[in-house]
C-alpha cells in the first residue's frame, strides 16, 4: 500500500458547523482520527471535538446523533461493530472531557453501508472513513 495525500482540516470554523447543522440538519466531518482497527480517539482530533462540544454546550436544547462510517476494507460485520464503537468513543469523550450532557447525544454506526466515495480507490476509501453529526 502506498500513502495517498488527502487533505483535511482537524479544525472546523464554528459558523460552518452551526450553518450545516441548522440549514442541512447534518455535517460531514473529516478530522476525527482513530488508529487502524481501534476505537480510541487520537489526540490530533481533540481540536475538532472541542469545537463540537462548544457548539452543543451553547445549544442546550439540541440533540445530536453521532454517526460512524468506515471504508469497505475488511469484513462487513467487523466494520459495523467498529463504526458503532467509534461513535460511542466520541460520545464518551464529549461527555467525560467536555461535560456535554449524555442526553443530548445519540450514537449509531453504519459501517461500510453508506459510502460516499469509491471503495476501490484510496481517495474514495478516505472519504468513506468519516463521522457525521445529525440534528435530531
Amino acid at each position: 500500500l502506498n500513502p495517498v495525500a488527502f487533505s483535511v482540516s482537524s479544525s472546523l470554523d464554528k459558523s460552518y458547523l452551526e450553518d450545516q447543522i441548522e440549514t442541512k440538519g447534518k455535517v460531514v466531518l473529516y478530522g476525527i482520527y482513530f488508529d487502524r482497527d481501534k476505537a480510541i480517539v487520537k489526540a490530533e482530533s481533540l481540536v475538532l471535538i472541542e469545537q463540537i462540544a462548544k457548539f452543543i454546550l451553547a445549544n442546550s436544547e439540541i440533540i445530536i446523533r453521532i454517526e460512524g462510517h468506515t471504508d469497505g476494507d475488511g469484513n462487513e460485520d467487523y466494520n459495523q461493530v467498529l463504526s458503532e464503537k467509534r461513535a460511542a468513543a466520541i460520545k464518551d469523550l464529549l461527555v467525560s472531557k467536555y461535560l456535554v450532557s449524555a442526553s443530548q447525544l445519540k450514537t449509531i454506526g453504519f459501517g461500510e453501508s453508506q459510502p460516499i466515495g469509491d471503495n476501490e480507490t484510496p481517495v474514495g476509501k478516505a472519504r468513506n472513513r468519516r463521522v457525521e453529526l445529525l440534528k435530531l
